[in-house]
């Protein structure tokens, strides 16, 4: 159907809500609903999107693990994988995230890794130099924890800011859990070689480690990127061009350059 058809469906659709359309054909009302099941499947693809960029790392980091600790005890059953039953996929995809998440939050109570908004950089001698080379600005503190938090609520005004801010939280916490998660398989990898002093497990310990070495400096410029961005729209007069729920063109001049 035609814009206007469904434009007419949900005008019929708001006035049954209120009680005034008890003679409306039923194609009418039918068609509304179809309206309605686009708009559902748009939030169900927003939601798959949020699903890959936020949480699939939780699986895939998780998954390390667990494969790690299988080819630790048992790496003969790795050729027998081809046979497990679906249901058994999908339980271990469910476990993974859940191990991926767990090894991401315990290394963050060290502080060796960050998931949060940031006040100023750890391991400074390493990471002001590393953010200055990655970002080409020097590292500031800028603001405080209000600030931190305003700027939150500027940028949550507008799409586009908001869409690339979200990027940033998304590149930090999936370097928090590469981070984590290579770690904890390049662990179980190195005491499997040093119990067996074979060759397989070494090459993957040290790749696990130096994933887990490039994924951990990035993890805190994300943060400090972060951090940078939120600081940056507390400022009042930037915020007051910050133009509500547009993703225009228009907002590039409005707005300053965005850390990434």
């Amino acid at each position: 159907m035609a814009a206007d058809d469904c434009h007419e469906a949900r005008w019929i659709s708001s006035q049954s809500i209120e009680g005034f359309c008890e003679d409306v054909p039923k194609h009418k009302i039918a068609h509304s609903r179809s309206c309605g099941d686009s708009n559902g499947m748009n939030e169900f693809l927003r939601a798959f999107k949020d699903f890959l960029t936020r949480d699939f790392a939780y699986v895939v980091g998780g998954g390390s693990v667990i494969a790690s600790l299988l080819w630790a005890f048992k790496p003969s059953d790795f050729p027998a994988l081809r046979e497990i039953p679906t249901e058994i996929f999908l339980f271990a995809a469910g476990l993974s995230y859940v191990v991926g998440y767990l090894m991401q939050e315990a290394l963050s109570f060290t502080r060796l890794i960050t998931t949060a908004r940031i006040l100023d950089l750890r391991f400074k001698c390493v990471l002001v130099k590393l953010y200055a080379r990655f970002t080409g600005e020097k590292w500031e503190v800028r603001g405080t924890r209000d600030g931190l938090q305003n700027g939150h609520e500027n940028l949550s005004k507008n799409d586009r800011l908001w869409a690339e801010y979200q990027r940033t939280v998304a590149f930090k916490n999936v370097a928090a859990t590469v981070t984590a998660n290579g770690f904890v398989c390049g662990v179980i990898l190195a005491i499997k070689f040093l119990l067996t002093c074979a060759a397989p497990e070494a090459a993957l310990a040290v790749m696990s480690f130096v994933l887990a070495l490039v994924a951990w400096p990035m993890n805190w410029i994300k943060a400090g990127q972060q951090s940078t961005m939120l600081w940056r729209y507390d400022d009042p007069e930037i915020a007051a061009r910050i133009k509500p729920r547009e993703s225009g063109a228009a907002d590039k001049e409005a707005a300053p350059h965005s850390p990434e």
